[in-house]
């Protein structure tokens, strides 16, 4: 509701929002464990499966195809779901749950119409939002500060301390003593707005030239925050998985492939060689057990409600004969954006001796490995590295140092970092590896979680653009609209509103933040990022028929054959959305999520899609790239502690012409009666642009490198239509 208050300057206006809601869900995405049959769980990622005849010797389908004939199942999902009261749910029963929660907000605002050509607008709103609460209280919270626990974590590190002093984290039920709510109560949230509207009203001299007199030019402005309402998108990707009410224990990389590894038997079969774990205590304080390598999902109660500012100045001008022009400054600054953020990613140890970190030390030894065309280079050339003859003391053996033998390990995992490490630092003192560091097992990796996302409110995003407006109104049988949009958007991370349908993990940012201890790397133009954008459309009637150019003294019957007559166009063209090359399938930084390939040296794509690209391998046809060959050897697998190049190349854009030809004719027995005739056409010109979101952009599968999969636009299609009108 609101009430005017009448006052000298103006109008004031005031109010009040209540919302209440309830979101009641029945999730089935965690009622089934599986198993899979994938080389990206085999030691070195199916590192055995290579032969120097095969293209592209580290090609995932050719591991793919391997993995698959063979039956090896080398991956294993347990999922366990509890109720409130420690009992389990059967396996295939759904998750429901009832989130609840309130927002209010109190608003102001004043209009003062300052003079004839000048008015003020602003006001402020004011908003309060009570953390959300799942109503049956199946809803939990960590037993320390995930942002005080993860900083802890990375001091441990760059001391040269290890993971395994790390305080141990569980969880409790939110509504028992010491729970805390998803979030901290939200009620610092003042929205200021702000804009003004200016006509110049000089007729004569300088303000008549440039500003055509009264009331032909509009110059104006606006600032305005505004809260994003965040809770029950929250609650959505929280109600099956949250931990001790959900715990999903997924078994380790690391088993090599002549080992004896399940083999497959049936869709509906768990190999009963994989070692399932007994279920976990199903009661609170949950805390799971060192090396049980449990996937989690979490919230940081350090939330703050994201916001944005939105900026625009404008300046547009009427001319003669129905014309407007309008040039516009457009800014969208988005702040403290949710971002996932993994929480027990493995840290970059420090060696205290030293000063040499894990990944300066591991990176030495895998672009040694990857040289001389992926043979590496003699053992027995590498030098003694301090970072693993002062953490790793135990693997000088056999005649040879800690480093070369750390060596000849990372050459079974050419690109899969993590996985090494896992191997050395948490499956260490097994036959893999006899021995661990000086520390023992996790230096590095934590001791109860291979991954604990969490959401924070880290993101942060600025777009920019220029705009352009040429409009004629319509007069004497015509009309058309110009608009132009030059713009950037950059931001950490993001997701494109037609990514949904595909792996968000390859093609796009997801959300994440690929290396939790270096944010910055995540930084670029956004997924969604358009750089030009142009459309028009336009009206005209054609000049034949009675009070025309042409035929206009003609009578009815060829009035109403060649007299009005009308045709139209939309034109749509943009410039190409960004898209990185995939790491697909090797895990250099985080062990969940493989990040994008590193750019290594400038690439151009084509202009426009080449229609018959040669192929590095199979048949020609369209392809980002004019050489795509030339442009995989533009790339390489990311290092240790890089997320690899996001967002670093450009497919096509988006173009087309549509038409339409129509007229009315109007009935000789009567002239409310009329047959109204359209002929359309999209995409006149049958021009062919292609989906870069779908297009083959995987470094590990290099022989349809760059290559479309699929149009962005549709091909010509032409429809006709009569009409009857009474």
């Amino acid at each position: 509701r609101h009430r005017p208050l009448r006052r000298a300057i103006g109008v004031v206006r005031f109010g009040s929002v209540a919302r209440t809601f309830h979101n009641r869900s029945v999730n089935y995405s965690t009622a089934f464990s599986s198993s899979e049959a994938t080389y990206s769980y085999i030691a070195g990622t199916g590192h055995e499966f290579l032969v120097p005849d095969v293209a592209g010797s580290f090609s995932s389908a050719y591991r793919t195809a391997a993995t698959n004939l063979l039956g090896i199942v080398s991956f294993n999902d347990t999922v366990f779901r509890f109720n409130r009261d420690g009992s389990a749910l059967p396996n295939g029963a759904p998750i429901r749950r009832d989130f609840a929660n309130k927002e209010y907000e109190l608003y102001a605002m004043d209009s003062w119409k300052v003079s004839r050509g000048l008015t003020m607008t602003y006001g402020l709103r004011y908003s309060i939002a009570p953390p959300i609460k799942e109503v049956n209280g199946y809803q939990v919270s960590p037993t320390f500060n995930l942002g005080d626990w993860f900083t802890q974590r990375g001091s441990l590190a760059a001391q040269g301390q290890p993971q395994s002093i790390a305080p141990p984290l569980g969880f409790i039920l939110a509504d028992s003593k010491g729970g805390k709510g998803l979030y901290n109560m939200q009620k610092k949230n003042f929205a200021p707005r702000f804009a003004i509207a200016y006509s110049p009203q000089g007729d004569s001299g300088l303000s008549r030239f440039f500003f055509g007199g009264p009331g032909k030019t509009s110059i104006r402005a606006g600032f305005g925050m505004f809260y994003d309402l965040f809770g029950q998108s929250l609650a959505r990707s929280f109600d099956s998985s949250a931990p001790g009410l959900t715990t999903d224990i997924q078994s380790g990389a690391g088993v090599y492939a002549t080992s004896d590894l399940p083999r497959f038997t049936g869709v509906n079969t768990v190999p009963s060689a994989f070692f399932i774990p007994a279920p976990p205590k199903g009661s609170f304080p949950y805390v799971p057990d060192p090396g049980s390598f449990s996937i989690a999902n979490s919230i940081d109660s350090n939330l703050k409600q994201p916001y944005v500012m939105n900026l625009n100045f404008s300046i547009g001008r009427e001319f003669r004969g129905g014309f407007f022009i309008q040039g516009s400054y457009v800014g969208h600054l988005a702040r403290r954006s949710l971002v996932n953020e993994d929480l027990a990613q493995t840290t970059n140890l420090r060696d205290a001796k030293s000063g040499i970190t894990y990944y300066d030390a591991v990176n030495d030894l895998v672009l040694k490995g990857r040289s001389n065309g992926g043979n590496g280079v003699d053992v027995n050339t590498i030098k003694p590295n301090p970072f693993w003859e002062n953490n790793f003391p135990g693997f000088a053996q056999n005649g040879l140092t800690a480093t070369q033998n750390a060596y000849l390990e990372f050459q079974n995992f050419p690109a899969d970092i993590t996985s090494c490490l896992q191997v050395i630092d948490q499956l260490c003192g097994a036959d893999i590896v006899p021995t661990c560091s000086k520390f023992g097992p996790y230096s590095m990796f934590n001791s109860q979680y291979a991954a604990l996302f969490a959401f924070r409110s880290l993101g942060k995003g600025d777009y920019h653009a220029m705009q352009w407006t040429l409009r004629k109104q319509f007069h004497d049988g015509s009309l058309f609209n110009l608009n132009y949009t030059f713009s950037k958007s950059i931001d950490l991370t993001s997701s494109a509103e037609n990514q949904a349908a595909f792996d968000n993990a390859a093609l796009g940012s997801s959300g994440v933040l690929l290396n939790s201890y270096n944010t910055a790397l995540n930084r670029a133009v956004s997924d969604y990022d358009v750089r030009h954008q142009l459309s028009a459309y336009g009206v005209y009637q054609l000049p034949f028929g009675r009070g025309k150019q042409f035929l206009s003294g003609s009578g009815k019957v060829v009035d109403a054959f060649f007299g009005g007559w009308q045709v139209g166009g939309i034109w749509t063209q943009t410039s190409g959305l960004p898209r990185s090359v995939a790491n697909n399938g090797v895990w250099p930084t985080n062990w969940n999520f493989s990040g994008f390939a590193q750019l290594v040296s400038p690439i151009k794509t084509a202009t426009g899609a080449t229609k018959n690209a040669p192929a590095i391998t199979g048949a020609s046809g369209p392809n980002i790239f004019g050489d795509p060959n030339v442009a995989y050897t533009s790339f390489d697998n990311a290092l240790a502690g890089q997320i690899g190049s996001r967002n670093v190349v450009r497919g096509d854009g988006y173009f087309s012409i549509d038409m339409n030809l129509n007229k009315r004719f109007v009935m000789p027995f009567s002239e409310k009666q009329s047959l109204q005739f359209r002929w359309e056409v999209f995409n006149i010109t049958n021009t062919a642009r292609f989906n870069v979101r779908t297009a083959s952009l995987s470094y590990n599968s290099n022989g349809s490198f760059g290559k479309y999969i699929d149009l962005l636009n549709q091909p010509r299609v032409m429809q006709f239509g009569l009409r009857y009108e009474f």
